[in-house]
């Protein structure tokens, strides 16, 4: 083993052909990711900007490892930030292994950032830039391509305010957000990080007249977005960081030499004058920050309001304190290794406050906390947890004690400065905010930028293990770049078959639910859960089997709906063996055995249902929805005291729940107790204004006490609401007639044969009352073409 400090000054004609491809993945990367989008509806834009990632990303380490590999040396980075990272790395690989369902962990959908498997992604890109990457010429390449990028996204985003948004739905009707960075938050971020940027290039730079006039215009384009966003949390970080910036340029750094910038890649420190520079743009932006900050509802409300219909509504996600109850439930719990990589549903599901519950938003079942700092947390436990903390802090101290450092050259000094505080203000994004793809990339990649500069100025130093000096060593360290080389490409058509997954997904829902083509949807997600064996395609093909099974049932097909019974029950099975800690996945076995409890003589399918139903209460204790679906079960089975209990259950958790109230009423109607009901039912009809079936339930107990005035008023609330509800018109054209008005029932009963001319006896009605004779009106409500809510109803 000997120290390499020879190839830090290796030029980038002496590299080999690999470690070109390696070089040049890397500018693709940092170019790519705030820009690349797929034009298709079945691959989000997010999954798009992963799949980019992970190709260039394996790409250029492969390609590294291949380049090394014929070189016959392997670079052993023994950094602090490189060792920290390993650490996290192999932490994280185990709270995955220990995680219920590794491949939720490892992978999931392919679409989440959450996942083990790109953190690997990202670990190979921080690898790649911090070895790969050596002279200043190389970093100033990446860092003019990380620019151009984001400035190319802030112009897509100014097109898109004037006009481009017509050419898009027109042509790209995939990318429905008015930014291809990703969400309206993340260009928030990349605009006010670029902002920063181009205002220390403008103060600390000489450039000529042409690229300063760039810059300026760069600048103006980057308030303006800003402007338009009117994020006040980003003004007020981006005043902040530019405050810092501003004090250490004016203390710290002094004015570029004359002949400085002429050398771009020289080691030789220049002279340089004792004059500080004059921050004068950071000041200006600082000003900026503050009038934009105060002025949030005057000046940029006067931006943002013409643009108000083109930004999308921000991504919707638990409040911070609801986020540290939920993490502070899942540390007492499981505090070493977490619940598991993009498992957060799982804690939110299990420890969210009991305030969220009797919230709009009780129902949400949360992918992501407050933070990417608090999700990483709850999820992936407190030991990786602290060696990435461990990470950053290796970033804080090369950066600061390096920002001080007196003898290194004028654009070394400039390139450090510029990425340690971009990259810090990244890195405070981690902290404070739910992070995306393109955030967590540039986090990465600065991190190793700034590393590389280091290596570039001899201030870091790291190993080469020669391959050859030891044919032991030599062998071992092959077959560790072979196992890295495979498990990379492996990654790869990870991520490759989920893409395709997603594509057969999304077909097959359109097909199912859009187009009614069931069959055909059936046979697409069939085919997604081939490629990938996900529990959510299976819970699909659950739904979609239970589809068939009514239609079954519609047409008394015997053996399809043992068919369609059996299979729906096959793969709700087959989702809670993929991962059996998702109360989702249990609701799904609970409801086809429910389905199949009206359907059966023996008391299998509901003591599936039950025993379905109480294993999802386990993992989501305070959900009232799963006291809602264990009473309706028991109800369905006559248990009427069990069914209360537990609907009484739900509206202790949620005294707002409306559908909770309405099976309530059900509950005293079948046990034959109507004054409860109708208290009940006033209640749900106050909580559920927009559903029929209260009204009509309602309209019916009126009817049957004999109070028809209110029957009417209910009744005709119903069709309003629901025009083709022909029980309600049944019931409406009866009030009526105990009204005593004959033309009004007649008129009701006439739309009821409308909509159901196939019955004859609501023929005979009609006729009767055209011709004044006493109507026999023995039908049923199931004859006026739906089954009767309340079987008591006196017709």
């Amino acid at each position: 083993m000997q120290e390499e400090n020879n190839s830090l000054s290796m030029s980038p004609q002496k590299r080999n052909l690999w470690e070109k491809i390696s070089f040049f993945s890397m500018i693709a990367l940092v170019f790519l990711v705030p820009l690349f989008f797929l034009p298709t509806e079945l691959i989000s834009l997010n999954f798009s900007k992963i799949l980019i990632t992970a190709f260039f990303a394996i790409l250029g380490f492969s390609a590294f490892l291949i380049g090394k590999m014929l070189r016959r040396e392997l670079p052993i980075p023994l950094n602090l930030m490189s060792v920290s990272l390993i650490a996290t790395l192999i932490f994280l690989f185990i709270s995955a292994f220990n995680s219920p369902s590794f491949d939720v962990s490892f992978m999931g959908s392919g679409s989440s950032v959450w996942t083990l498997g790109f953190f690997i992604v990202l670990c190979l890109i921080f690898f790649t830039i911090s070895l790969n990457v050596k002279t200043k010429d190389e970093i100033v390449i990446l860092m003019v391509s990380l620019m151009l990028s984001l400035f190319l996204m802030m112009i897509f985003y100014v097109a898109f305010l004037f006009g481009l948004n017509g050419f898009v739905e027109k042509y790209i009707p995939s990318l429905s957000s008015s930014t291809i960075a990703g969400s309206i938050e993340t260009l928030s971020i990349l605009c006010g990080a670029f902002l920063i940027w181009v205002m220390a290039t403008a103060d600390i730079l000489r450039v000529s007249f042409l690229v300063r006039l760039l810059l300026y215009f760069m600048g103006i384009v980057s308030i303006f977005v800003l402007g338009v966003l009117n994020d006040t949390f980003i003004w007020a970080t981006v005043g902040v960081l530019s405050l810092i910036f501003c004090v250490y340029g004016f203390l710290f750094f002094p004015v570029e030499d004359k002949d400085s910038s002429s050398d771009w890649g020289s080691e030789n420190n220049k002279k340089i004058k004792s004059k500080r520079i004059a921050p004068i743009h950071l000041f200006s932006l600082i000003v900026i920050s503050v009038v934009f900050f105060l002025g949030s509802s005057t000046l940029g409300g006067a931006l943002s309001k013409p643009f108000s219909e083109i930004n999308p509504v921000s991504t919707n996600l638990p409040t911070l304190s609801d986020t540290l109850k939920t993490v502070k439930g899942a540390v007492a719990e499981r505090p070493l290794l977490g619940t598991g990589p993009n498992r957060f549903f799982e804690t939110w599901s299990k420890y969210r406050p009991i305030d969220v519950i009797q919230s709009s938003s009780w129902n949400m079942v949360y992918n992501l906390g407050w933070s990417s700092f608090l999700t990483m947390l709850s999820t992936s436990g407190v030991l990786t947890m602290l060696s990435f903390l461990a990470f950053f802090i290796a970033f804080l101290l090369y950066g600061i004690k390096n920002l001080f450092r007196g003898h290194i050259s004028f654009l070394s000094k400039y390139m450090i400065a510029t990425v340690f505080f971009i990259g810090l203000y990244f890195w405070f994004m981690f902290f404070s905010t739910t992070t995306s793809v393109v955030i967590f990339v540039f986090i990465f990649a600065l991190s190793a930028l700034l590393v590389s500069l280091l290596y570039s100025e001899k201030l870091l130093s790291f190993y080469t293990l020669p391959l050859g000096s030891d044919p032991k060593v030599g062998f071992v360290i092959s077959i560790v770049c072979v196992a890295l080389f495979i498990g990379s490409i492996s990654i790869g058509i990870s991520y490759g078959k989920r893409a395709v997954a997603s594509v057969f997904f999304e077909k097959g829902i359109k097909k199912a639910l859009e187009q009614g083509d069931i069959e055909a949807g059936e046979r697409y997600v069939i085919r997604a859960s081939e490629w990938v064996p996900r529990g959510s395609y299976f819970t699909a093909l659950s739904e979609i089997s239970l589809l068939r099974l009514n239609q079954a049932v519609a047409t008394n097909e015997r053996d399809a709906i043992q068919e369609h019974f059996d299979n729906a029950r096959m793969y709700a099975g087959e989702a809670v063996t993929y991962d059996n800690r998702n109360f989702q996945f249990w609701l799904s076995v609970g409801r086809v055995n429910e389905a199949a409890v009206p359907l059966s003589s023996d008391d299998g399918a509901y003591k599936g249902a039950l025993e379905a139903y109480n294993n999802a209460l386990s993992l989501s204790p305070n959900n009232p929805s799963i006291h809602f679906v264990l009473s309706r079960l028991l109800l369905l089975r006559g248990d009427f005291e069990g069914a209360e209990g537990n609907i009484s259950k739900a509206l202790s958790i949620r005294p707002n729940y409306g559908e909770a109230y309405f099976l309530r009423s059900k509950i005293w109607a079948a046990s034959s107790d109507l004054i409860k009901a109708k208290e009940d039912l006033v209640i749900a009809a106050v909580l559920l204004p927009q559903n029929p079936e209260v009204f009509y339930n309602l309209g019916t107990i009126y009817f049957n006490d004999e109070d028809y005035s209110s029957a009417v008023n209910e009744l005709e609330r119903a069709i309003s609401i629901s025009p083709r509800y022909a029980n309600a018109y049944y019931f409406l054209g009866l009030s009526y007639y105990k009204l005593g008005d004959m033309d009004k029932s007649l008129s009701e009963f006439k739309k009821l044969r409308d909509l159901v001319p196939q019955n004859e006896e609501i023929g005979g009605i009609v006729s009767d009352l055209e011709s004044g004779r006493d109507p026999v009106f023995g039908a049923t409500n199931s004859d006026a073409g739906e089954a009767p809510v309340f079987e008591d109803v006196e017709n």
